[in-house]
């Protein structure tokens, strides 16, 4: 049984699945036996062809041979079902071994890969050849690692070859492409920023689109099909900020934040949260994306942009009123408010914190908010404080909190954590323990019941911790 797999040869293995799923799709416009059906209540966004599902068959066929039953992979079209017996096809696991990237061996069950067989499948109905793309996305413990992205129509028509671009997310510059090009694509689409959008009317999209333009002096708005289309702009051309609607999957966003990553750029939700590439997360991304290039003035209009969303009590209301309840009165924290998967906390989990084993109609916490002003984000932590709104009768629960502290540490969301894993790893390993060492002693029951209740100590009263260390034996960049 395989326990661990090398990450250089399983970007390998993605980037020759990819290809052939590429081809497949090429042949399917080739032979004009492009038509499609469409999906979701009729959307034409929502369009799926046989080339989607015979590329997707054949990318997960091969990599099921090559790799076994171990792998995990979640593929758009009806998940993981269908694929055909490849038996004897084994796919190279060669490809990268003459490059520079850093391999490592990672345990078979903290890796997922997300497969999207045909992005832009409307793009690609509709002739608009030059968006259509092939995703392999692989994560690790939910997070993006690396990525694949195959392009059917490089240059827009069935006469040029094939190319997959690759990275690895956390290693700069580690983005390349099968076959070789050394041409590079970097180019500017005009001078100055350009912002990039689909053709959504959606209210919330389009406050951050003007958002975005009011930001930037010389900024141009560019409508362009495709998910890979609109973020492999990003991470090949300078000054380019790309904002995706709230009906993007993962296996949309998996492989495309591994290359914009490894060239410096940044992917968040459209409030500033990171991106989760989690198996079994509920949803998509419904609060939206935003994609920028690498460079400190494009890292600064992109927090800028999250920033304004989060102080929009519209766009907060809309997005988050599941969450929240209320329409907010004042800019929230709604990066910060979240568990350790990236999920906005409900009323009920909260009052269920709070209040453990009580089922009782007197009270009832209505609604929270996070204000801007009580929230911090700080290079090893972020937090803030949760303002709540309870419902009781008269002269019931009267010792209820008004407030809570929450206080959220998430190694790889920080980008001062990242940084130390390469430049002093050993004091990421002294951070993590003293994490442990907090949150052991604050929920202990010496600290809450002997300190606090007995001694008469002040120390603040912990509600609850939600604590995932990963194994001690694990190096830190496992960690």
């Amino acid at each position: 049984v395989m326990k661990t797999i090398s990450l250089t040869q399983l970007l390998s293995t993605c980037i020759d699945s990819g290809r052939q799923g590429c081809e497949i799709i090429k042949n399917f416009q080739k032979t004009g036996s492009v038509k499609g059906e469409l999906k979701e209540g009729g959307e034409i966004k929502s369009v799926v062809t046989q080339a989607d599902i015979d590329a997707q068959a054949r990318i997960i066929g091969a990599l099921r041979q090559t790799w076994g039953d171990g792998i995990r992979i979640i593929g758009e079209e009806d998940q993981d079902e269908g694929t055909p017996n490849l038996e004897g096809t084994f796919l190279n696991k060669h490809i990268l071994k003459e490059t520079s990237l850093e391999d490592e061996e990672i345990p078979v069950e903290e890796i997922t890969l997300f497969i999207d067989p045909l992005d832009g499948t409307r793009e690609f109905v509709e002739g608009r050849l030059q968006n259509v793309a092939s995703l392999i996305g692989i994560a690790r413990n939910n997070r993006t690692l690396a990525g694949v992205i195959g392009l059917p129509f490089p240059d827009g028509t069935t006469e040029s070859d094939v190319m997959v671009h690759y990275a690895i997310a956390d290693q700069k510059e580690s983005a390349g492409s099968w076959p070789t090009n050394e041409s590079g694509t970097d180019k500017k689409l005009h001078p100055g920023v350009t912002i990039l959008t689909g053709d959504s009317t959606n209210q919330v999209l389009m406050n951050a689109t003007a958002i975005a333009m009011s930001i930037s002096e010389d900024a141009h708005h560019t409508i362009l099909g495709g998910t890979a289309a609109k973020l492999m702009k990003v991470a090949t051309e300078p000054d380019c900020l790309a904002i995706l609607h709230f009906k993007t999957e993962l296996w949309d966003t998996c492989a495309t934040e591994a290359l914009i990553a490894s060239k410096g750029g940044k992917v968040t939700d459209l409030f500033g949260s990171s991106l989760v590439h989690a198996s079994n997360r509920p949803f998509g991304n419904i609060f939206g994306v935003v994609a920028s290039s690498g460079s400190s003035k494009m890292t600064k209009l992109h927090d800028e942009l999250c920033s304004r969303m989060r102080a929009d009590p519209e766009s907060v209301h809309q997005i988050f009123k599941k969450w929240l309840v209320n329409e907010p009165l004042s800019p929230q924290a709604i990066d910060v408010a979240r568990d350790l998967d990236g999920i906005p906390f409900t009323v009920a989990k909260i009052q269920n914190q709070l209040l453990p084993n009580i089922d009782d109609n007197r009270v009832l916490l209505k609604a929270y908010s996070v204000p801007e002003s009580g929230a911090w984000r700080g290079m090893m932590s972020t937090g803030g404080r949760i303002l709540l709104d309870w419902k009781t009768n008269e002269g019931d629960y009267n010792d209820l909190p008004s407030s809570v502290f929450y206080k959220r540490i998430v190694m790889a969301d920080l980008p001062h954590a990242r940084d130390k894993l390469t430049s002093a790893p050993h004091k990421l390993i002294r951070d993590v323990r003293s994490y442990q060492v907090d949150t052991s002693f604050l929920t202990s029951r010496a600290c809450q019941q002997g300190l606090i209740k007995e001694a008469g100590l002040r120390i603040s009263k912990v509600f609850g911790s939600d604590l995932r260390p990963t194994a001690a034996n694990l190096s830190p960049k496992a960690q």
